[in-house]
């Protein structure tokens, strides 16, 4: 049996009756804490939340979540004569050096700090819009993708 407590920031497993995993923030982060019982023994491990063997990284491409191969050299997508760009949408931590990284890999890159977007940024991130109208933007989007804090880049809709 398997149960999940959830406490604010604070949540933890416990599996037959036995605490392994605690999950919380600590200043805006999360971090793991793993406890274990051995040979009578109490260990507990603590490791940042990325860090964690649980979550190994997504490969950047699977990140990207639309058809890049829609797009043409020029990062337009459409019919012959409506042809316009693809935006698109990520969330990074609320972090001015992270802010400072994303915008040097992608000039198009505009930061707001106080939207979720459609995406869903949390109040502890910063919404990044962009758009693929840009000289090699499959490469800006890797690099994006390659970022750890960068979960995943969806295309933009905007109403």
């Amino acid at each position: 049996m398997k149960k999940v407590v959830t406490r604010s920031s604070l949540k933890i497993n416990i599996s037959e009756g036995h605490l392994n995993k605690a999950v919380f923030k600590i200043r805006g982060g999360m971090a793991i804490i793993w406890i274990a019982f051995v040979g009578g023994l109490l260990i507990i491990s603590l490791c940042p939340y990325g860090l964690a063997a649980d979550r190994s990284p997504a490969p950047p491409r699977s990140k990207i979540t639309f058809n890049l191969e829609q797009l043409d050299e020029q990062g337009l997508y459409g019919p012959p004569d409506g042809r316009r760009a693809l935006h698109y949408e990520f969330c990074i931590p609320a972090d001015p050096k992270f802010e400072a990284q994303v915008r040097r890999l992608d000039p198009s890159c505009q930061i707001f700090k106080n939207s979720p977007g459609r995406i869903g940024c949390t109040e502890e991130e910063y919404l990044c819009l962009g758009n693929t109208h840009q000289p090699d933007f499959k490469t800006v989007l890797l690099n994006l993708a390659k970022l750890p804090y960068v979960k995943r880049i969806d295309q933009a809709f905007f109403e």
